[in-house]
């Protein structure tokens, strides 16, 4: 399976070139974008470097708009901004992300002996259904899936396997190289029905077999997933979770005066387009974090190696926009954050610490309590927040359609 799927740009040169390749292809996407094929050639593939911000959506959508009137590539937009609009809904309504954590760990621990052995046996792509073991080993071999695999695989794991949802999603976090804390949770919570309450979506046998390259078709084991036998599990969740205004801005940096250390992490691996003063960084810092603290399992080794690439690129990028020298520069394995930003913090000097804001998630998480340890000791922390994400994510206080009719009008086309 391995040598049918491409390799994904963990650089911003690597990228950019990826990006230039597809875009002659963009207005056929509406028409292709559901064929799962060998090598996904129908869709971008720039999902991971979307994801960190290695090329970012103003990026794609100007280019786009260079070339292209809004209708032709209309569903190309459309779907770049569902990344947005997920991002927006869970910063909107974070206890949505703080009861799927606890339901992680609750789930894992009331698992049913033979309910056990099915977690373990699908994620060995032992599953007994040949498409799904085929996306397993797609997904531990590459880190990637194509959007309907992802669709496919997870009503497999909730509807057919009446498996826990939290961990079916805790298994695309740690695997995906774009894996994303809101879209993967919210699309999870989509397929079991509790995103759009009452609309869960269902996988079909005939659905496979019209959307999935024949290549890859296997039919061992299919009949589970004949349309008239796949039933919605009963999936229900009691909390309702209130709308929370996004944060207004708090205005420019103030890093002036400063002796200040950027710190690069995996949501922004685009330092020199930050809204940064112009006097460059003492010191620059990338961690690598393995989420021990936290009741997941800790990412694949494919996907740290990714993080760790994508960063390692990010820095000597910013080294050369600030013209730093390597001494300047370090990618640090961080088991205890708090502890290796205090410890930099302390080596280089530093009186303010910079970083792009990270979203609701598992370093979004952290944020709080690195502020309160570092104001313990006289460093300032600075979040700098994209304009792109703080003109988009007021608009999502609904659906998704309302929010892409709110957003239409911005993307000034």
């Amino acid at each position: 399976m391995t040598s049918n799927f491409t390799q994904f740009a963990a650089s911003r040169q690597a990228a950019l070139a990826q990006w230039e390749n597809f875009l002659p292809r963009v207005p056929e996407y509406a028409a292709r974008r559901n064929q799962v094929i060998g090598g996904h050639l129908n869709v971008s593939r720039l999902s991971p470097a979307i994801r960190c911000r290695l090329i970012t959506e103003e990026e794609i959508l100007g280019s786009l708009r260079e070339r292209f009137p809004f209708s032709t590539v209309e569903k190309f937009v459309q779907e770049l901004l569902w990344r947005g609009y997920w991002k927006a809904w869970l910063e909107t309504h974070p206890g949505v992300w703080a009861d799927y954590k606890r339901q992680c760990g609750s789930a894992r621990s009331a698992l049913l002996p033979e309910q056990a052995r099915r977690v373990q046996a699908i994620q060995m792509a032992k599953s007994g259904v040949a498409v799904i073991d085929l996306f397993t080993r797609e997904l531990l071999e590459t880190g990637y899936l194509h959007n309907h695999a992802r669709m496919w695989w997870a009503s497999y794991w909730i509807h057919v396997e009446k498996l826990p949802w939290p961990l079916g999603a805790d298994v695309f976090y740690r695997h995906l190289l774009d894996g994303d804390a809101a879209s993967n949770t919210l699309s999870w919570r989509w397929v079991a029905g509790l995103q759009t309450r009452g609309k869960a979506y269902l996988v079909r046998r005939s659905n496979i077999e019209k959307f999935l390259s024949p290549p890859l078709l296997d039919q061992k084991g299919l009949e589970k997933l004949d349309d008239n036998r796949v039933e919605a599990a009963s999936v229900t969740d009691a909390n309702r979770y209130p709308f929370a205004h996004w944060p207004a801005s708090t205005g420019l940096p103030t890093l002036a005066g400063s002796r200040w250390g950027l710190w690069l992490h995996e949501e922004d691996a685009n330092p020199e387009s930050l809204n940064l003063p112009e006097s460059a960084p003492a010191s620059i810092r990338g961690f690598i974090q393995p989420y021990s603290d936290e009741p997941l399992n800790n990412l694949s080794s494919q996907r740290q190696e990714y993080i760790r690439a994508t960063l390692q690129d990010a820095m000597f990028r910013a080294a050369s926009h600030w013209n730093l020298g390597r001494n300047q520069l370090a990618l640090v394995d961080a088991p205890c954050l708090t502890d290796a930003l205090v410890e930099w913090a302390h080596h280089e000097k530093l009186d303010a610490i910079a970083l792009s804001r990270p979203a609701v998630g598992f370093l979004g998480d952290q944020v709080p309590r690195v502020q309160t340890i570092l104001d313990q000791i006289g460093i300032k922390l600075v979040t700098i927040v994209r304009s792109w994400d703080e003109s988009l994510y007021p608009h999502a206080q609904g659906g998704f359609f309302k929010f892409w009719e709110l957003t239409k009008t911005f993307l000034r086309w």
